[in-house]
């Protein structure tokens, strides 16, 4: 098991998610409208899209962290979502962790490999 899925995670950069996500093959758009059916037209930081995939983060005036945004109007697809979201946490956190040792990256560390987090040299 990986040390980081117990890393408390808050999504608070934008730039970083934004490669996590194309990184795990999503096509990502920055300052745009998430459209759902239950709210209607919602503005967000940074939209994912994947096939029928549609995950949004937005900032909220007062806040540091990064709030998910999505419409889960289909039962059937919250597991699948979860597991998504699971997956983009745990790579947040292993960049964020990358980036939070000094020198790690120019002693030739790099994050490979986004299904296994293999962290190589």
């Amino acid at each position: 098991m990986s040390h980081l899925s117990i890393l408390p995670t808050a999504l608070d950069d934008p730039e970083r998610l934004q490669v996590v996500l194309q990184e795990q093959g999503y096509k990502v758009t920055r300052r745009t409208i998430l459209f759902t059916l239950g709210s209607g037209q919602i503005p967000v930081e940074v939209l994912a899209s994947k096939g029928s995939i549609r995950l949004g983060w937005r900032q909220l005036p007062g806040q540091q962290c990064l709030d998910l945004v999505t419409d889960l109007g289909h039962d059937a697809a919250q597991p699948f979502y979860q597991q998504q979201l699971s997956q983009i946490i745990r790579r947040y956190a292993l960049h964020q962790a990358m980036t939070s040792i000094p020198g790690l990256q120019d002693q030739g560390y790099t994050v490979e490999a986004p299904q296994d987090f293999a962290v190589s040299r």
